[in-house]
C-alpha cells in the first residue's frame, strides 16, 4: 500500500536549515528524497518502532521520527536531524 508522507511544520522548517549548515548538501538532498520515497513505499520496512507508535528511520546523513496514520495511509514526519 502506498502512503502519503506529510512533514509537520517543525520538521519541514528544520530540513532547509540542515541543508544550509551542511558541507554535504548533495548528500542531504539525496537522503531527503530517499526518505520520502521509502515512506511512500513502505514506512514500516525502512524504520524501527519507538514508544507510542513513533518510528525512527536513518538515511545518512539524516534521521527522522515519524508516525503512521493507518486510517489515511499517511506517514507524518515529526522531526528530522543530521547525524
Amino acid at each position: 500500500m502506498k502512503h502519503r508522507d506529510v512533514w509537520t511544520p517543525g520538521a519541514e522548517s528544520a530540513l532547509p536549515a540542515i541543508w544550509l549548515a551542511s558541507r554535504r548538501r548533495n548528500a542531504v538532498t539525496l537522503a531527503a528524497n530517499r526518505l520520502d520515497q521509502q515512506l511512500a513505499d513502505d514506512p514500516f520496512a525502512m524504520s524501527e518502532s519507538r514508544i507510542s507508535g513513533v518510528r525512527i528511520a536513518f538515511e545518512p546523513p539524516l534521521a527522522i521520527l515519524f508516525e503512521v496514520v493507518a486510517e489515511t495511509a499517511t506517514a507524518r514526519v515529526l522531526a528530522v536531524w543530521a547525524y
